[in-house]
């Protein structure tokens, strides 16, 4: 029962108040039964814990992804800008959670923010990468409703793909689309 185990790990709060595992233990189960704000209290005081040693870096990551994602889940995305920017700084080359991240970031409006922040990264990876980040920048493009510069951004895309790529058609399916679109 989740809401026995909050009860437990509130308890070994009170009595290890300082026991970063502990609270993330604690902040999954908060999340787990919906309370998204105890979680990110939770996860915000583990992170103060994890700030003081250096040799956390990967459960810092964990918990800065984390609390970016419960601040987009809340409809906060300067915050979850805020914590994603640190995330970036400790893994500059996860270049999936930067795509996943502007994505985010467009559904939630932001849309040039999920541009700039995808122009930025497709600059920043090996060539084979690229195509899939115009794609990506395209796809947002189009949700965004500019069709225009979403057709551009996909034949940028299709023309870095190999001919008998997946991707190639795929790209190429969504160009027509937007086209037929355009002639209703």
């Amino acid at each position: 029962d989740i809401r026995k185990a909050i009860h437990h790990f509130e308890k070994g709060i009170l009595i290890r108040p300082g026991s970063r595992k502990t609270l993330l233990v604690l902040g999954e189960l908060y999340q787990q039964e919906g309370d998204m704000d105890q979680a990110h209290t939770a996860f915000e005081k583990a992170l103060h814990l994890l700030a003081k040693g250096k040799t956390h870096r990967k459960e810092r990551k964990r918990v800065l992804r984390t609390l970016g994602n419960l601040a987009l889940q809340k409809k906060d995305p300067q915050g979850a800008i805020q914590y994603m920017d640190q995330y970036f700084k400790l893994a500059p080359k996860e270049t999936a959670a930067q795509i996943d991240f502007a994505r985010a970031l467009s559904r939630a409006g932001m849309h040039d923010e999920a541009l700039a922040r995808l122009r930025h990264t497709e600059k920043a990876v090996l060539r084979s990468r690229r195509p899939e980040i115009a794609a990506q920048i395209g796809g947002i493009l189009e949700f965004a409703n500019r069709k225009e510069k979403a057709i551009k951004a996909y034949r940028r895309a299709i023309r870095q793909v190999p001919q008998k790529s997946y991707l190639r058609r795929e790209l190429i399916g969504r160009v027509v689309a937007l086209y037929r679109e355009k002639q209703e």
